[in-house]
């Protein structure tokens, strides 16, 4: 995700630091930079972990499992939209609108890839056995 302010980009938080956190730099007028502690955001963290869930039970052969993958990736999807959401409109609310926020292609492929994997799992019952 990146912040921009008239075409701009002022930052950008890759998924590790939505996840995880980050420290940022403000430069000051007078004297060193400032550090800033940014927490981690929680429905970026509900996605991660539903992806690393989803991920071990890939190794699980049974209907069960591929019904738990369809579900955690549907979770995972449905709070990439909710993050997104909840994340442009706190950018527009703190900054009055003068600050917008863009998802980079990092987030629309993490996005269409949980999107696919909800299908994908989702059909696999109905696959031919070999």
């Amino acid at each position: 995700m990146s912040v921009s302010c008239n075409q701009q980009k002022i930052v950008t938080f890759t998924g590790i630091q939505m996840v995880f956190g980050t420290t940022l730099q403000q430069p000051q007028a007078f004297g060193p930079p400032k550090s800033q502690k940014v927490n981690g955001e929680p429905l970026a963290m509900l996605a991660f972990l539903s992806c690393i869930v989803a991920l071990g039970l890939c190794f699980v052969r049974n209907r069960m499992a591929e019904i738990g993958i369809a579900a955690l990736a549907g979770v995972s999807a449905i709070a990439f939209m909710i993050l997104k959401a909840r994340l442009e409109n706190q950018v527009i609310q703190q900054s009055q609108g003068i600050l917008q926020l863009a998802a980079e292609f990092g987030f629309w492929l993490a996005l269409l890839l949980n999107l696919a994997t909800v299908l994908l799992a989702a059909l696999a019952p109905w696959r031919p056995k070999h």
